[in-house]
């Protein structure tokens, strides 16, 4: 059934008066009722409706089925309209008169501006059923079945097709009864009116009469002289409140029944008695001298008693707000005994807080003190940081920790410390944010680290410590490429390189090309070599055979240095018979220079030479290129210090003759 709501009868009672401007029913208030024939008690049943469709000049049509899945029958011949003339065994008091006729003659452009009549006609056709069926809005169904079960439907004839208005409940054919009672009806007592509440149904009732007896005394009399009319709001849901009885006296009792009026102007059956006790709506007196003070983020309260004695005096709730003159929230769980005179309150933040001492009589009264302003000022320090934690990678510390929950916190401060000293240093000026930082540095560092942070708040309270955190970068340089300085072969080829000048060096691993192999990788020989050897001997290598020699460095981190040039060398069983002779060196202080010299005796198989120098004690390194036709070479641009110069000659079948060391001292002439 679709929602129904006259607005018309909010304007009206019995008498006429009108509580609003006439409206017209909205379509969505179209409804249909039924009753049995509670005028002759005959075997008929009584269809009524009330339409947004105003007389219309087509008139409706009734339909009537037995069961919820019987088929709909149409049960008039004619179509329902207002009726023209009136019947002679009809009555009608003046204003019906005066409606029917006013009706009559309404044209249909009309009707949208005949609130006044419409309203009025509609509250008359439901306590009069004749005056309803003149107006062409009711129907007698004549041929029904004793104890048969019907709903009825009303349809709108409009320009030759059929439109429903609505569709009523199911009725069974009998003698007429009230309807049952209103149930569930519950009160509420306030100081000067008693408000009833219940479940409205609309499709049964549009309005309601009660009667009252002080004290459940006595004989109930009626307390509405036109019945209350049930009204929607704006949302077209029905009150909360039904209705309210006022005034009451606070000291009596009062007992109550509530009847519906239907559409046909009947009321239901009486609701089952409701008694209201009476009810102490007297406040007790308020406190006096409230006071407050404060430790950290609580606040203690003092008041004292009212100086007039209270016998009916409960106890005390404390309100709070964070404004002066609204917004107070209850902070007691539950009533304070009335012996009580203090009360701490523990707040959430620091502030500026309003209080209230309320007073609380048996009968739940209550009456408020002054409120007063309680400074709570900001000593509470943020709680310790927690889920402190460190990520160490590349070049980077990634620090990260769990959100503090405290409103006034304005950030994070960092420290930092090396690990085995107790000194930290803070990384942060300003409070940091949010629960995170990242920290750059240098990737070849290799010290472990000490974080540790606190909690700051807008008052600069700062939490203790967190718990640290140590945290070392991954070693990611890799060692310094090794440097391969001779390869000799007598009973067995020996490889010797310079020492690597790497802290945490693991070992170096030693690889050999064959060159009359086929494999075009180097190939791995020694895999770990201590890192305090500088020499290494190839026990596989064999003679007049070609080799090249590669090394690497592998440090403590498992870094891998660029693998070393290769250092070609062909071992031959064949004695040199190249010699050097009067080598030297001449150093110069004055241009800063050294000339060495020598002499050779060279055969067919020679290759070259080279000279070759160390500094300072440091190993010896390749000093010249590949000598053929010259026997001196001049080392200029040179610093103060000790060198030591040597030559090696090459020949063609692998041979290699060494010099002997000459060691010369370079001291610079001062100014």
């Amino acid at each position: 059934m679709k929602n129904y709501y006259f607005i018309v009868l909010m304007l009206c009672t019995s008498l006429g008066l009108m509580a609003q401007p006439l409206k017209k029913p909205k379509e969505d208030e179209d409804i249909v009722v039924v009753s049995n024939d509670y005028i002759n008690n005959g075997k008929t049943i009584l269809v009524k409706w009330f339409s947004t469709d105003f007389v219309p000049k087509d008139g409706y049509n009734v339909y009537r089925k037995t069961g919820d899945n019987g088929p709909w029958e149409k049960i008039n011949a004619q179509p329902v309209k207002l009726q023209q003339s009136k019947p002679a065994n009809i009555n009608l008091d003046s204003d019906e008169e005066s409606y029917w006729n006013a009706s009559k003659n309404l044209k249909e452009e009309d009707i949208p501006k005949a609130g006044m009549i419409i309203g009025f006609t509609y509250l008359k056709m439901i306590n009069n059923f004749e005056f309803s069926e003149l107006m062409g809005m009711a129907y007698r169904d004549n041929n029904v079945n004793e104890g048969g079960q019907y709903f009825y439907m009303v349809k709108t004839i409009k320009n030759g097709k059929e439109v429903i208005v609505d569709s009523s409940n199911v009725i069974q054919q009998g003698p007429w009864e009230a309807d049952k009672p209103i149930s569930k009806i519950t009160t509420e007592r306030k100081r000067k009116e008693i408000e009833f509440k219940f479940k409205v149904e609309h499709n049964r009732y549009y309005s309601i009469d009660y009667e009252r007896k002080p004290n459940g005394v006595g004989n109930f009399t009626a307390r509405n002289k036109a019945p209350i009319l049930i009204q929607r709001d704006e949302n077209g849901n029905f009150p909360e409140i039904v209705f309210t009885d006022k005034p009451v006296h606070k000291d009596t009792a009062y007992a109550y029944i509530v009847y519906g009026v239907n559409y046909f102007g009947k009321r239901t059956k009486p609701s089952s008695e409701l008694f209201v006790t009476k009810k102490d709506f007297d406040p007790p007196k308020p406190v006096v001298d409230v006071q407050y003070d404060q430790d950290t983020l609580d606040v203690k309260l003092t008041w004292k008693p009212s100086p007039e004695k209270d016998d009916d005096l409960k106890g005390f709730h404390v309100y709070r707000s964070m404004h002066y003159d609204k917004d107070y929230e209850k902070v007691t769980p539950s009533v304070i005994p009335s012996s009580a005179t203090e009360y701490i309150d523990k707040v959430p933040q620091p502030g500026d807080y309003y209080y209230m001492i309320v007073a609380v009589d048996k009968s739940d009264n209550e009456s408020g003190s002054a409120a007063i302003m309680a400074d709570v000022r900001d000593v509470v320090a943020p709680k310790i940081p927690s889920g402190f934690k460190a990520i160490a990678d590349s070049g980077k510390v990634k620090l990260s920790w769990n959100e503090n929950v405290e409103k006034d916190l304005k950030g994070y401060l960092l420290f930092k410390s090396i690990s085995g000293k107790d000194v930290f240093v803070q990384l942060n000026g300003d409070p940091i944010k949010v629960n995170y930082y990242e920290e750059k540095l240098p990737k070849q560092v290799k010290n472990r680290f000490v974080y540790k942070l606190i909690a700051v708040d807008s008052a600069f309270n700062r939490s203790k410590y967190s718990d640290s955190v140590t945290v070392k970068l991954p070693d990611i340089v890799a060692p310094a490429i090794p440097i391969i300085k001779d390869v000799v072969g007598d009973k067995n080829l020996k490889i010797s390189w310079l020492k690597s000048v790497d802290n945490d060096l693991a070992f170096y691993s030693v690889y050999r090309l064959d060159k009359k192999s086929k494999d075009k990788n180097p190939v791995l020989i020694a895999e770990k070599v201590s890192p305090s050897q500088t020499d290494f001997i190839d026990l596989t290598a064999q003679k007049n055979n070609s080799y090249n020699y590669y090394l690497l460095s592998v440090d403590s981190s498992g870094n891998k240095s660029v693998m070393s040039n290769p250092y070609p060398y062909t071992w031959v069983d064949t004695k040199s018979s190249l010699l050097i002779k009067d080598f030297d060196v001449k150093i110069s202080s004055k241009d800063k220079k050294a000339k060495v010299t020598w002499k050779i005796e060279k055969d067919k198989d020679f290759k070259g030479c080279i000279v070759f120098r160390s500094f300072n004690g440091e190993g010896m390194v390749q000093l010249s290129g590949n000598l053929l036709d010259t026997d001196e070479y001049i080392d200029s641009k040179l610093k103060e210090g000790a060198y030591i110069y040597m030559l090696k000659l090459y020949d063609k079948l692998g041979n290699i003759v060494k010099s002997e060391e000459v060691k010369v001292i370079l001291t610079l002439e001062k100014n």
